[in-house]
């Protein structure tokens, strides 16, 4: 007998009825289920990473952004499915969002020579929800080996597929009465995730070895506190223009400038 597929819905039916056999044969019942699809959604959180002993004194490193150059199109997508909780209006793709002076948000800044290492409290959960049919923060920051949960708001099908390195990938089902789902990354790495039911779902977990990471914001600018004295080298890390990186030293008690520019693909030869 051959299946004749039209779309992906069948197996969302079936994942859904797997999870809630494996739910029930558990100890849990559909009561509960409905229950938990009902309640109110869970609040998102979003933390960054922090040293177990507070960080004091040293200097500051902070930037801006930039992209040198012809901005590329603007991207966009209109949701092909799910209309009742994704939408159907046109939207703009998160992997090139420029400010007013061509400030460019979302790009990772790290040190990649720290001297010493400087422990991170693994307490903190990193959190993503989601809600829409989007991934939200874009990009989240944890501590290698810290529980990073996601929260499924949508009360629907979702699913957790990340795309690693370091770490193990994982790909997992998240239905709709699952509010939460929790995993640990223990390898320090930038982790792409994507949701396989809805192929525009994507976003990215920076997963932290100290506390000298940054993300850029919507002017495109950065900043790290209470980085020690020294020469270091700064990696600038974006999805859609690659990498970068450059030298800098930090002198106590002191500002320490870190701009720089990533050459637009759109531009002219």
């Amino acid at each position: 007998m051959r299946l004749v597929i039209g779309d992906l819905r069948w197996i969302e039916q079936i994942c859904c009825v797997l999870f809630a056999g494996v739910f029930v044969a558990c100890g849990g019942n559909n009561e509960e289920m409905e229950a938990e699809v009902r309640s109110p959604d869970v609040t998102l959180v979003v933390t960054t990473p922090v040293a177990v002993e507070p960080l004091q004194g040293g200097g500051t490193i902070s930037g801006t952004v930039t992209l040198d150059g012809v901005p590329p199109p603007v991207g966009t997508y209109t949701p092909n499915k799910d209309a009742e909780v994704c939408g159907a209006e046109e939207r703009t793709v998160e992997d090139i969002l420029l400010g007013p002076e061509q400030g460019i948000k979302n790009v990772v800044v790290s040190i990649t020579n720290l001297s010493k290492p400087i422990a991170l409290d693994r307490s903190i959960t990193g959190m993503m929800a989601q809600k829409g049919c989007l991934f939200t923060p874009h990009i989240v920051q944890v501590a290698a080996g810290a529980p990073m949960t996601f929260l499924n708001n949508d009360h629907m099908l979702h699913n957790i597929h990340t795309i690693s390195e370091a770490n193990l990938s994982i790909n997992k089902a998240q239905p709709g009465f699952m509010k939460k789902r929790t995993e640990t990354f223990s390898l320090p790495e930038m982790i792409k995730i994507q949701c396989d039911v809805h192929s525009w779902m994507s976003a990215w977990i920076v997963v932290q070895e100290h506390p000298f990471y940054a993300v850029t914001d919507e002017q495109g600018l950065f900043t790290m506190a209470h980085v020690p004295p020294g020469t270091y080298t700064l990696k600038y890390r974006h999805e859609r223009f690659g990498e970068q990186t450059q030298k800098v030293e930090v002198r106590e008690a002191e500002t320490t400038p870190a701009d720089l520019s990533f050459i637009s693909p759109a531009s002219p030869l």
